[in-house]
């Protein structure tokens, strides 16, 4: 047999993946490698020791890097049949799991479903979760399953290579502030630079005024989509318009409510989903919710909430108009359930876990069965 060297191939530090924003078929994004952001997360002490465990599609970037954190760290991982909470609880016992990464989705089913007495998941130290905005009671939930277990959620879009926002889990004040903020998806970067705007006019707001998140970065920002005109993705200065309506605190520590073409209109005002979601869940009947906007002639858009009822829950003793009340009762007169309140079967999801309320919408217009 004779050898011959074959011609070789160019190793570049660019690549092209795509993107979870909705421009009818997905975008590639051109941007830099994502092994930056997986290096930089091994470097992170406490997120990653011995064994994690994630059910992250490959849809999204931080599967591409928890891979990267996997080799660059020399870490085992469990690679687990698809998504079920005993299972969950098992797996972590076997394999003596430090770090779980689930989606929020997979948080509001696990939060639901009881934990086995059997079961020992005291080695599970850390559970990272991120894609949707998840509200207190949830963390507080997960916290009651895993006692003494840091659960946290962090932001991040495939425009940026990954993570924008994260906790320093060998700070000790940064520690404390994420038990006290659950809901915070935390920190700043080094090398990226942030700004929080008003939507209409770009002026830029201070601490505790929601408004659009704008990054740069010389590294880690991607620099367009491939192959498509990107510039209404950028301001004049070159900062990447994120999408995602945000807000920081005193601590600088950052909250994301919603995606800002998310955001219902009620004559002029905008009202976040997530905030009527989070109260409807708070309900004792409800176990999943969203809400959409529905068209109305005189008020642009009114505020509809859709509800999974809890397993046992018989649907001819619901009430949805007391539970409408109970929502409005706890929010200002422009962010009421004006819609009312609607029970469905099962709620439509992306290859992400993100709920597809264009669908969702769009079927209840048509008087489609969900």
């Amino acid at each position: 047999m004779q050898l011959r060297q074959n011609s070789g191939v160019q190793i570049s530090t660019e690549n092209k993946r795509q993107s979870s924003r909705e421009f009818g078929r997905r975008p590639h994004v051109a941007a830099w490698s994502p092994a930056r952001t997986a290096a930089y997360f091994v470097s992170l002490p406490g997120y990653m020791r011995s064994a994690f465990l994630s059910y992250t599609s490959f849809y999204w970037i931080s599967a591409v890097i928890l891979m990267g954190v996997t080799l660059l760290g020399g870490i085992s991982r469990v690679v687990p049949l698809p998504f079920n909470p005993i299972s969950l609880h098992k797996l972590i016992m076997k394999y003596k799991i430090h770090t779980v990464f689930l989606g929020p989705y997979e948080c509001i089913v696990l939060i639901h479903t009881p934990k086995p007495a059997e079961v020992d998941t005291s080695t599970l130290k850390v559970l990272v979760t991120g894609g949707a905005n998840l509200k207190d009671i949830i963390f507080y939930a997960l916290r009651k399953v895993y006692p003494g277990c840091m659960v946290m959620q962090i932001y991040g879009q495939t425009e940026t290579g990954g993570a924008l926002l994260k906790w320093s889990l060998n700070d000790p004040k940064e520690v404390a502030l994420c038990w006290a903020k659950p809901s915070s998806a935390g920190k700043s970067f080094g090398g990226i630079w942030y700004k929080i705007v008003d939507e209409e006019n770009e002026k830029i707001l201070g601490p505790n005024q929601p408004g659009e998140l704008y990054v740069k970065s010389d590294k880690l920002v991607m620099k367009g989509y491939y192959k498509r005109d990107s510039s209404e993705c950028f301001d004049k200065s070159g900062w990447l318009k994120t999408g995602d309506l945000v807000y920081y605190d005193d601590y600088q520590c950052f909250f994301v409510i919603d995606r800002v073409k998310e955001l219902i209109k009620y004559r002029g005002w905008h009202v976040p989903p997530v905030i009527l979601e989070h109260l409807l869940m708070s309900h004792p009947v409800v176990a999943r919710a969203v809400v959409v906007g529905l068209p109305n002639d005189e008020d642009g858009e009114h505020p509809t909430g859709l509800i999974i009822l809890r397993d046992g829950v018989d649907p001819e003793t619901v009430d949805v108009n007391q539970i409408a009340e109970f929502v409005n009762k706890q929010v200002d007169e422009r962010k009421q359930l004006r819609g009312g309140v609607k029970i469905i079967k099962h709620i439509p999801l992306t290859a992400t876990g993100k709920v597809r309320r264009r669908s969702l919408r769009d079927a209840l217009l048509l008087g489609e069965d969900v």
